[in-house]
């Protein structure tokens, strides 16, 4: 069996006696088919979702509780960008994540 390598020593098959038919190709496709099986389900949740609408008031009670009430372990800073997303629009983004940007830079 001949292995190309990307990188030296990042992979090194091991072959024993009963393994010389074996197809690392094979293997990582029947893995690969087993892992896009589990995809459609996801896929509906996330259509589900895409479908729905929150209030704003949701919204900001689900950010609130997520990162204040610690309901999602997320780094907390992360809060202000996470709203900031949601409900800011077009260039406004932009301007609040630079004061992000700038605000952490001042404080590092």
């Amino acid at each position: 069996m001949k292995v190309a390598y990307c990188v030296t020593a990042v992979f090194t098959p091991v072959l024993a006696k009963h393994s010389k038919s074996f197809s690392l190709i094979d293997c990582i496709s029947v893995g690969v088919d087993r892992m896009q099986r589990n995809f459609e389900p996801m896929r509906k949740q996330v259509e589900a979702w895409q479908r729905s609408e929150l209030t704003d008031v949701t919204a900001k009670v689900v950010i609130y509780e997520a990162f204040v009430e610690g309901k999602l372990e997320a780094p907390k800073h992360l809060a202000r960008t996470v709203h900031d997303l949601y409900f800011l629009c077009g260039a406004e983004i932009y301007v609040a994540l630079a004061s992000d940007g700038a605000r952490a830079h001042r404080l590092a």
